[in-house]
C-alpha cells in the first residue's frame, strides 16, 4: 500500500503514529517550509505596524493631523521671517558683475538691458510697486506677483537660488 501511495500521490508517504495507531499522510518535500521571503515580509510588516501605531496614535505620541496642517501652513511664514532684511551682496563688485550676467539672462527681456523698463517696469527708480526695501524686492523676484496674468512678475524660485536673486538685486541697486 505504501509503495502505491508513494508513486500515485507524488512523494507522499504513509506514516504510522505509534501513540494512537492512526495512519497519517506526511508530505516529505522541501516546499513544506514557508519561504524566507514571506517570513521577512511578515517581520517588516510587523515592524512597520509597530512604528506606525507609536507614531500616529494620539494617545501615545500626541500627534494630530491638525498639528501637521498648522506646521505646514506656517512654514512659508517662518521662511519669510528667516529672510535677511538687507542684501548681503550690496557694494560687492564681483557679486554685482555676476548679478548683471544673471539679469541679462533672466530679466532683460522684460525690463530692458539697462533695467529702465520695456515690457516690465523701470527698476532704476526709487519706488517699486510692491515695496522698495531689499526684503520686499527679494520676495517679488522669488515668489512673483500676479503670475496669473501676462503683464505681471513671474516667480523665479525654481530658476534662481537665493544667492543669485540677491546678486541680481545688488546689480539693480548699483544702477541707481
Amino acid at each position: 500500500v505504501s509503495a502505491i501511495l508513494n508513486s500515485s500521490m507524488g512523494g507522499f508517504e504513509m506514516v504510522n503514529n505509534n501513540d494512537d495507531n492512526i495512519e497519517e499522510i506526511e508530505k516529505k518535500r522541501k516546499e513544506d517550509k514557508l519561504p524566507g521571503v514571506f517570513i521577512a515580509l511578515f517581520i517588516v510588516t510587523a515592524i512597520f505596524l509597530i512604528v506606525y501605531i507609536i507614531r500616529y496614535t494620539p494617545a501615545i505620541s500626541g500627534w494630530t493631523s491638525e498639528d501637521d496642517y498648522l506646521n505646514v501652513s506656517k512654514k512659508p511664514q517662518i521662511e519669510a521671517k528667516k529672510l535677511s532684511a538687507e542684501n548681503p551682496f550690496e557694494h560687492n563688485s564681483a557679486a554685482i558683475s555676476e548679478g548683471q550676467t544673471i539679469f541679462a539672462d533672466y530679466c532683460a527681456d522684460c525690463h530692458g538691458e539697462d533695467a529702465k523698463g520695456d515690457f516690465g517696469p523701470n527698476l532704476t527708480d526709487s519706488e517699486w510697486k510692491y515695496g522698495s526695501d531689499d526684503k520686499s524686492k527679494f520676495e517679488v523676484v522669488k515668489m512673483g506677483r500676479g503670475a496669473d496674468t501676462d503683464s505681471e512678475m513671474p516667480s523665479f524660485k525654481d530658476d534662481l537660488t537665493d544667492e543669485q536673486i540677491w546678486k541680481v538685486l545688488a546689480f539693480i541697486d548699483s544702477l541707481k
